[in-house]
């Protein structure tokens, strides 16, 4: 004879003293576990804030440090005044420089990057290494030559050429390190 299998409890939920503890345990943990969490994160926020408020104080003794190497023996602003005006006054012009080095480059060659450096032994004290990639040689060669012509760029020196050979076929990757004129001497090739 087949008999029946019944899933469904046939008494109702009991609340008895054992349930009572394993939910009071359980809750208890959970909420320890909570705490444990909270207190280790305003720990870590404490130590933040302490590195923070260091750095900070770093920040302000620096800034009136150079604020005293600005000044001047009289008090007067006359240091700083004279880095804004010649802050001001020599700019290097990044869209004529930019522009210029657009067209001087030739149509078969690509600049792939270019980063301007500082340099105290420049008379602009500013630099730029240019890398990119060539169909052939000789663009990279006229690129090279007119660069060195150019009022705006000295010391045009070709650093690295490479031959690639890809599945467009052969193509040049190089690297030009060169020196940005400053406006004064600009001014002064014009005049």
């Amino acid at each position: 004879m087949i008999q029946r299998i019944n899933f469904i409890e046939k008494n109702p939920f009991i609340l008895n003293y054992r349930k009572m503890v394993v939910f009071g345990g359980g809750l208890f943990g959970l909420v320890l576990l909570i705490y444990g969490m909270q207190f280790f994160r305003a720990v870590r926020i404490e130590k933040k804030v302490a590195a923070l408020t260091a750095e900070v104080t770093r920040l302000k003794a620096e800034q009136e440090r150079r604020l005293k190497e600005m000044t001047d023996t009289s008090g007067t602003f006359a240091g700083a005044q004279a880095a804004l005006v010649q802050f001001f006054e020599d700019p290097m012009s990044w869209s004529v420089l930019l522009g210029e080095l657009t067209s001087q480059t030739p149509t078969s060659l690509w600049l792939t990057s270019f980063k301007s450096y500082e340099k105290a032994d420049l008379p602009s004290k500013r630099g730029m290494t240019l890398t990119g990639r060539a169909e052939d040689a000789s663009a990279v060669t006229f690129f090279v030559k007119s660069l060195s012509d150019s009022p705006y760029f000295e010391r045009v020196v070709l650093t690295d050429l490479k031959q690639e050979t890809g599945a467009k076929g052969e193509s040049y990757q190089f690297t030009i390190d060169l020196a940005l004129t400053s406006q004064k001497r600009e001014k002064e090739g014009k005049a």
